[in-house]
């Protein structure tokens, strides 16, 4: 009997967690509230939040919950970028689609084909709300029946992004020698926004139909106690996110309460209790004055006006600085990306972080972008290109040269070539070819030539034509290994001349 699609019934799951985490040392019983500290420490001896007394363990703090992720999202500009700038950083440049095996046309028609589709746009959103909510899906909608599993040629309707909101895990694989086991094997989308009723769509979609983004990926065990969902990338760095944006909050009031103008008025007390709408009206005048001529009238008898200087804000640059350096560690982006603040100090140019920022990228394009990616691509290839094999992404450089730039790397390849040909490992020609050519580049790894530039290199130069047409020998300043042709013959003296022979 084949288990591979064999589903496992939610509830049953739920239960088999609550099991699991029954059965852990010392169950499943949480420490009170009050015993929890801020950064998650708390030691068990005293029962107090305090791992300086006696041996500190960690605990897991809640777990973020779906509306909490989303209001974090759209409500504080840090969490918006730690979440948003990778993958926007990694799609910012439109993938293309390379096969060396098909031809030009079928090249163009999935590209097209792709491009109608809206990927570049909907792979973004997918990596971003999967980093955001766990996981998250690009659905790859046909015609056929969506509870099966996906075949390839059928032709793709459109791609919707759907992510933890709207999917609920309705089956599981739950074959042991699987390395799929524990994840979802389909899922039941909630029609919140869809163009599709719920009936129209089916209860279930299977999960070969929605490739899927993740977020902050958890091993097996863990993933089966989050009902077969990774957490978010908030999850983790959501602490340090909070620092920050209560320090800031802080600064900000001691900011607007480092000078208070105090209005003392005889008998405020009392005169509130009888004509408060009195006292309001005051108020109202005194701030007007103040904020409109710059001075305040008052009563000389009955009213006195000052400045109380509260305080400093010495050091606080500094602690938001370190803060800041704090979440950029969590976050795993540089400051510069993170804050997008230019470097400050002694030859700082950020240079580095840029580059060490660059390298992530292309490492998240590659594995976690590209899986997802290739299955779109073959899905739509073999519905436009039946048989043909060999499709790739190729993703657009992440950092665009400049003029001065592009000039730099052309002569530095220029320079290689002429040690090449001094060398004598080239020809001019084959480096014209290789060059100017129409599969030419600047760029200088040879290893990797092109079929036409490689035959160019095995070929030798080629043979010219004399310049004073043929039979005459060429010339030898263009030909060195012919021997130079004789002079001509000198004419004969005629007999006008008068000389002699």
């Amino acid at each position: 009997m084949d288990h591979t699609h064999q589903h496992l019934d939610a509830q049953a799951l739920t239960m088999a967690a609550f099991d699991i985490l029954a059965s852990r040392p010392g169950g499943a019983v949480e420490p009170s509230e009050g015993e929890f500290r801020e950064d998650g420490w708390f030691n068990s001896n005293t029962g107090i939040g305090d791992p300086t007394e006696g041996d500190a363990h960690y605990l897991k703090g809640p777990q973020l919950t779906l509306p909490e992720l989303s209001a974090i999202y759209y409500g504080d500009d840090l969490a918006y970028r730690v979440v948003s700038k990778l993958p926007s950083e990694a799609m910012k440049r439109k993938p293309v689609v390379k096969n060396k095996k098909a031809s030009k046309e079928q090249v163009t028609a999935v590209q097209t084909r792709l491009d109608a589709l809206g990927y570049q746009e909907k792979i973004r959103d997918s990596a971003i709300f999967g980093r955001l909510f766990g996981d998250a899906g690009l659905w790859l909608a046909t015609n056929a029946d969506q509870t099966q599993p996906f075949r390839m040629g059928e032709p793709v309707r459109f791609l919707k992004q759907l992510d933890r909101r709207v999917l609920i895990a309705a089956g599981y694989y739950c074959d042991p020698n699987s390395e799929l086991l524990g994840q979802p094997s389909a899922y039941s989308v909630v029609p919140v926004g869809m163009t599709l009723n719920y009936q129209a769509l089916g209860s279930r979609v299977h999960a070969t139909r929605v490739p899927m983004f993740h977020g902050m990926k958890l091993d097996p065990v863990e993933r089966a106690y989050n009902m077969g969902w990774n957490y978010s990338i908030l999850q983790r760095i959501y602490g340090a996110i909070k620092d920050m944006g209560e320090t800031w909050g802080g600064i900000s009031v001691l900011l607007r309460e480092l000078s208070i103008k105090v209005l003392k008025v005889k008998g405020l007390k009392t005169a509130n209790e009888v004509r408060p709408d009195l006292v309001r009206f005051r108020l109202k005048l005194a701030r007007q004055t103040l904020s409109t001529l710059h001075m305040l009238a008052i009563d000389a008898d009955a009213e006195s006006f000052e400045r109380v200087e509260s305080g400093t804000l010495t050091g606080a640059a500094a602690i938001l600085e370190q803060l800041l350096v704090r979440l950029s560690a969590a976050a795993e982006m540089p400051v510069t990306v993170l804050y997008g603040r230019s470097p400050s100090g002694l030859n700082a140019t950020g240079e580095s972080d840029l580059q060490l920022w660059y390298d992530s990228v292309a490492t998240y394009q590659q594995n976690e972008l590209l899986p997802p990616m290739m299955q779109l691509l073959n899905a739509v290839a073999a519905e436009l290109c039946p048989g043909v094999s060999g499709w790739e992404w190729e993703f657009p450089p992440l950092k665009v040269p400049t003029e001065a730039e592009n000039l730099a790397a052309i002569k530095a390849v220029s320079d290689l070539d002429i040690q090449l040909i001094n060398a004598g490992i080239a020809t001019p020609e084959q480096i014209a070819v290789l060059r100017f050519g129409p599969e030419g580049h600047w760029r200088p790894d040879y290893s990797s030539l092109d079929i036409s530039v490689a035959k160019a290199l095995a070929s030798g130069p080629p043979s010219r034509e004399p310049l004073d047409g043929p039979g005459d020998g060429g010339d030898p300043a263009l030909d060195p290994s012919k021997p130079p042709a004789p002079p001509p013959a000198l004419p004969a003296p005629s007999a006008a001349s008068g000389e002699g022979p």
